[in-house]
């Protein structure tokens, strides 16, 4: 109640630099809190495995396709498979987020949730202000003072949370 989409706040130039932090550990609390767990978040092992065939090799890697050679994609997934995993989001767009006051947030749409490498959250999720940060003037600002935020915010909170060194991740 009283929240704006936050693709709505995109379209209209708004992109909420200061939710970086409070964003950064929200991940970073999911993340840690469930890292390197063997416990599978999805709902079945068949949903998992037509969520990744769907959502990573159909969509995402298609799309790395198009930047870098086959090979590569391949070898990154592959490598992301033997990472430890976390529990994600799985769905971190812009769509479905809800922004309101004083860096209120709402998440909503949790049904890619599973087990996986917890960059492909932040990946999705910062992919947004990435994009926006390379266009030009307060936007381009706005949208690297996020990601800066982000990253401190969730490296931070991830490896207080985790208790882990740094040379784990």
């Amino acid at each position: 109640k009283n929240k704006k989409l936050l693709v709505d706040e995109f379209a209209s130039g708004r992109l909420h630099p200061e939710l970086g932090s409070v964003l950064g550990k929200l991940f970073a609390l999911l993340h840690a809190g469930t890292y390197n767990t063997k416990k599978e978040f999805a709902s079945s092992q068949t949903w998992k495995k037509q969520l990744m065939e769907s959502l990573v090799i159909n969509h995402w890697a298609v799309a790395l396709k198009k930047y870098l050679p086959s090979s590569r994609v391949r070898e990154f997934l592959k490598a992301s498979e033997h990472v430890p995993q976390s529990a994600v989001w799985g769905d971190a767009v812009y769509r479905n987020i809800f922004v309101g006051r004083k860096g209120e947030v709402t998440f909503v749409d949790f049904d890619h949730a599973c087990t996986y490498d917890p960059a492909f959250d932040c990946g999705i999720l910062l992919g947004h202000w990435l994009w926006m940060a390379l266009k030009k003037g307060r936007v381009a600002t706005d949208s690297k003072k996020f990601i800066t935020n982000f990253i401190a915010s969730y490296q931070h909170h991830f490896l207080k949370s985790a208790k882990i060194g740094s040379s784990e991740i």
